[in-house]
């Protein structure tokens, strides 16, 4: 297991100290800053642990917890609960960040820190409802006690001075799915290829991304426009692709009018002189392929987009938007897909359905592509609703054989509706800032796809392990 601890320094040290006696098999990184913090949600920790003193603003803290660590078991250390740290709960609560441990290190039982990294707060209670707890062995982890609770105390008293604006309104809330989630047995599985675990790439430089959904109103188009033009930015040559020949909806993001578009390669051959005409450059580095401009639905021969595909990947990074229900009577999709280095599948939290999900991982078996190519992206993300293990794993129920299974890579958070309308014709919003939905997304993209990508504003990252530590000696355990 994978273990991330932020928190004040002092206290830092100590903390991580101990829990990595408590827990010797596994891996801590620490974090003494929301900067050092949040360098680090590209790593996936499997658990995240942040003190309520550490440095900086708590609600903006909180606020990007969930989003920068969707698939993260996040533990909150609050301190003595007084209303400060009532107050700091309740703002928690609001983003669905439930597991929290009060009192002096290691907590208030039952829930202690110690608990609290293997189990959500409400399992434990529940758990324990009715029956006696009982006392930690000494060799439990609990030795260090006093040391911990010391090196709390000092910022515990200066927290007196910080004005810290909390808003103590909306206790309502749901709690978020959080803890370690035990993947359901999957049955009726419908997929009995064994697939390969590397993504395929087609040619010398060639490089293709296909955005899909199972359903209109996902986001699907969205995502597709802002990871081109994050790419573009970054100084990748792009070209985005409209192929949702029923909604074809580029054109308009970027007011592209009075011009052909794909429909004028249907039925030619040997279109590699006529699809570089139709290109339109919007901005530096970015071209667009406008689907049908003249609202028809053009016809295809099957494989023919794939051969247009191949001739663009050779100059661009290839993104393609494609329409909803990909799979159902659209022989113009066919060979894209199978062609695809990888394909984003685009879900709605907000709208998320168990059944729905399972059966859309199929659909793009179906399609010809393989688990390892797909990267889940989460859209209009809510802490408060399901977790995201749970999303991953009811996509992943359709899939036999469990190697290289897709997980998600990105969340857009459920103001993504402030994204669309900054983002109208072009703008992209948070482009210079590397903490960005957008920005981290490309990142992915680059990274798996062997890509140059440098983000605006990336900060460096310190060496801040726990073996870092020892190596600059840092660690003062009686400090």
């Amino acid at each position: 297991m994978y273990c991330v601890v932020a928190a004040e320094p002092g206290a830092l040290e100590v903390i991580a100290t101990n829990l990595q006696k408590k827990f010797p098999d596994w891996r801590f990184e620490t974090a003494a800053s929301p900067g050092e913090l949040f360098a680090l949600a590209g790593t996936r920790p499997d658990v995240v642990v942040v003190s309520r003193f550490l440095p900086g603003d708590p609600v903006e803290v909180l606020r990007r917890l969930p989003v920068e660590f969707p698939a993260s078991h996040i533990v909150l250390l609050v301190g003595v609960l007084n209303e400060q740290a009532k107050a700091y709960v309740r703002q928690a609560a609001k983003y669905g960040l439930t597991n929290v441990v009060t009192g002096k290190l290691p907590g208030d039982r039952p829930y202690t820190i110690f608990a609290a990294l293997t189990r959500a707060r409400q399992d434990l209670l529940e758990i324990q409802e009715g029956l006696e707890w009982e006392e930690e062995a000494p060799e439990a982890g609990c030795g260090d006690q006093e040391s911990i609770a010391v090196a709390c105390s000092a910022q515990a008293t200066r927290e007196v001075h910080r004005e810290v604006q909390l808003n103590p309104a909306g206790e309502g809330h749901r709690d978020a799915l959080t803890g370690c989630y035990t993947r359901r047995s999957l049955e009726g599985a419908m997929i009995k290829k064994y697939y390969g675990a590397g993504v395929h790439t087609h040619g010398p430089g060639g490089r293709f991304v296909l955005v899909a959904a199972n359903k209109g109103g996902a986001g699907k188009t969205t995502v597709a426009i802002s990871l081109s033009l994050v790419m573009a930015r970054a100084g990748v040559p792009t070209c985005l692709c409209d192929f949702d020949f029923g909604g074809p909806n580029v054109a308009v993001f970027f007011d592209i009018k009075n011009r052909p578009g794909i429909e004028k390669l249907s039925g030619r051959k040997y279109v590699e002189h006529l699809a570089k005409e139709l290109l339109v450059r919007v901005e530096n580095n970015l071209v667009v392929l406008p689907g049908p401009m003249d609202k028809t639905l053009p016809y295809f021969e099957p494989g023919q987009l794939a051969e247009v595909v191949d001739f663009l990947s050779r100059d661009y990074l290839v993104v393609g938007d494609t329409p909803p229900e990909f799979w159902a009577n659209k022989p113009w999709l066919e060979g894209l897909f199978q062609r695809a280095n990888l394909v984003l599948a685009v879900m709605d939290q907000s709208k998320f359905s168990e059944s729905e999900t399972r059966d859309y991982a199929p659909k793009l078996i179906m399609m010809g592509v393989e688990p390892s190519r797909i990267r889940i992206v989460c859209n209009k993300f809510s802490a408060k609703l399901h977790s995201i293990k749970k999303v991953e794993a009811a996509f992943n129920a359709g899939f036999k054989v469990k190697k290289a299974l897709p997980r998600v890579v990105s969340v857009i958070p459920e103001n993504w509706e402030d994204f669309v309308k900054e983002g109208y014709r072009g703008a992209v919003p948070g482009l210079e800032d590397p903490h960005s939905p957008w920005v981290k997304l490309a990142e992915v993209v680059a990274k798996d796809l062997g890509l140059p990508f440098v983000s605006p504003g990336k900060e460096k990252k310190n060496d801040r392990s726990l073996f870092g530590l020892f190596r600059k000696g840092a660690l003062k355990i009686g400090h």
